[in-house]
């Protein structure tokens, strides 16, 4: 949404034969201004932060520090070059191969710490491995 940038209107002509509630006066537009100027702040605000790429790199197994985390409710972790969703507490996606009925998962379980801002992996993997298959994590973006 765009600002109202008008400049801020001044009476010129004051009818004192209308009664205020009758008429639009340079207050009242001044005031509509300004309250859609800071709703479009607040707007702006909100909304600047969604899908933000937090951390990029390479990384299988351990911990590591995600500035700016804990600002965020939902994740999005590139796995594979495969975009995983999840919360603060675990992750995943699945896709299917065009023309073929094969699916293949990409999961992660981490932990987090929201104070230190760290994720620690437990475990990156393809399918339904027991965790040694890791794939790379080479994303995390903050979604909301």
């Amino acid at each position: 949404m765009a600002q109202i940038t008008y400049e801020n209107k001044v009476k010129i002509n004051d009818n004192l034969s209308i009664p205020d509630i009758n008429k639009v006066t340079d207050d009242d537009m001044n005031e509509i201004k300004e309250v859609i100027n800071q709703n479009d702040d607040e707007t702006n605000k909100k909304f600047s932060n969604i899908g933000k790429l937090l951390w990029s790199g390479s990384f299988e197994t351990g911990s590591i520090t995600v500035p700016g985390i804990s600002n965020y409710t939902l994740i999005a972790i590139n796995v594979a070059g495969v975009l995983c969703l999840g919360n603060q507490k675990y992750g995943g996606c699945a896709f299917t191969k065009y023309h073929t009925l094969e699916t293949t998962s990409y999961g992660y379980r981490y932990t987090y710490d929201p104070i230190n801002e760290t994720l620690t992996v437990d475990s990156s993997n393809t399918g339904a491995t027991d965790g040694t298959n890791r794939q790379t994590i080479t994303e995390i973006y903050g979604i909301f």
